[in-house]
Order: C-alpha cells, then sequence, then structure tokens
C-alpha cells in the first residue's frame, strides 16, 4: 500500500505534512490494509444491498459524507431479492 490510496480519506490529511509538529504520516498508515469495503451514503436507505457499492479501499479510510462497512449490515446478507453490490461507483 501506498499513499496515494489514502486519496479522499479524512486523515490523508497528515500524509502531506512537513512535520513542523511531528507528523508527517497519518497514524494508521503503517499498519494500514487494502481490504474489500461497503459503502453507502449515511442518507441512503440501508434496506437493499444494492443501495451498498463494493470498494477496495484502506480497512481504515474514513470520508466525510460516507459510511464504509467491512460488510453488508446482517439483514442483508441472506437477500432472497437478487441485489448485487457489485456494481462500481
Amino acid at each position: 500500500m501506498n499513499k496515494s490510496d489514502c486519496a479522499g480519506c479524512r486523515n490523508d490529511f497528515y500524509n502531506h505534512r512537513t512535520g513542523f509538529d511531528g507528523a508527517t504520516e497519518c497514524w494508521s498508515f503503517k499498519d494500514a490494509k487494502i481490504g474489500t469495503l461497503y459503502s453507502i451514503s449515511p442518507n441512503a436507505p440501508q434496506d437493499n444491498a444494492s443501495n451498498f457499492v463494493k470498494v477496495r479501499k484502506p480497512l481504515c479510510y474514513h470520508q466525510d459524507g460516507w459510511c464504509y462497512y467491512p460488510r453488508l449490515p446482517d439483514h442483508l446478507l441472506h437477500a432472497t431479492d437478487g441485489a448485487t453490490v457489485d456494481r462500481v461507483p
């Protein structure tokens, strides 16, 4: 993983500092791993798996205006309506 994977994360700010106060990278960067997350707007209903977008991001990723989950909510794991989460934003 490199720092370009952090683009858009609210903590990416720390990856671009000059270190004038000792901070030169995000505190999560050293141990961060890329993985699958499911993103959704906080205003979108969470009643259908198709409202989630499956993305590959650092597992510590936080972006203002979006919620990221390591897996789909339990009530959607056995959905029978054929909804998919493999769409790309």
